[in-house]
């Protein structure tokens, strides 16, 4: 790697990355890494390895791996239900205060010394490179993690502001057994509903149901719509 870095064919970045790779090999030889905020941060620095031998492929033998159709996994870091944290031991702990300080204090170029992960989705009819993704209750789909501030985003009715919106919209809405009965149903759909915990870590806390806009489109066929309603 030295003659690399005085070829200048190594960037500070790109030796940063393989010398936190080479660290963390050396490490995993004596101890076991099971925190797993940990484990995010190594994938993220795999990822970036990734990235730098795409590019230095092109740059230095001036080919291509475009079709090979590369897909850097997991797209999620999901903490197992029931699982407690696990602080980091003082392995992990130099080891990341090493990866953050090389993150930190060295310039990324056309190379990365770590790349920071996320997922973050959005509705739109314009996205042409975007992957298609659904909800689905399939226990071996690929989990995909969401902040309370993106399921908000995505459910942002509950019980009081669901009941007015009706009231605005329908003509001939009542907050009746009707009603209620038909949320029952639309409850079980997470396409329709997410129900949350109110304390996530008390499992014997109440319950919050929140709605898409979504639900509309079954109420509609159970209620009149108004005469501005139809026409927004």
């Amino acid at each position: 790697m030295i003659k690399l870095e005085e070829h200048k064919f190594l960037t500070p970045a790109a030796r940063a990355n393989l010398d936190i790779l080479i660290d963390i090999r050396d490490s995993s030889v004596h101890f076991y890494n099971k925190n797993l905020q940990f484990a995010k941060t190594m994938q993220e620095v795999g990822c970036a390895a990734v990235k730098n031998f795409v590019f230095a492929c092109e740059e230095w033998f001036d080919e291509t791996l475009a079709d090979f159709n590369f897909f850097l996994m997991p797209i999620a870091f999901l903490t197992p239900e029931g699982a407690k944290a696990v602080p980091l031991n003082q392995s992990e702990a130099n080891v990341a205060e090493y990866i953050a300080y090389l993150d930190t204090n060295i310039e990324n170029d056309d190379y990365s010394v770590a790349v920071t992960m996320s997922v973050k989705f959005e509705r739109s009819s314009d996205v042409v490179d975007g992957m298609k993704v659904r909800i689905s209750n399939d226990s071996d789909a690929v989990p995909v993690q969401f902040s309370d501030e993106q399921m908000k985003a995505r459910f942002p009715l509950v019980y009081e502001t669901l009941t007015a919106e009706c009231r605005k919209r329908y003509s001939d809405f009542k907050a009746t057994q009707k009603y209620h009965d038909i949320r029952d149903t639309l409850k079980s759909d997470p396409k329709y509903c997410h129900t949350r915990l109110l304390d996530p870590n008390k499992p014997s806390t109440s319950r919050q149901d929140w709605y898409s806009h979504a639900v509309f489109t079954v109420l509609d066929g159970h209620y009149t719509k108004k005469k501005s309603a139809k026409e927004a």
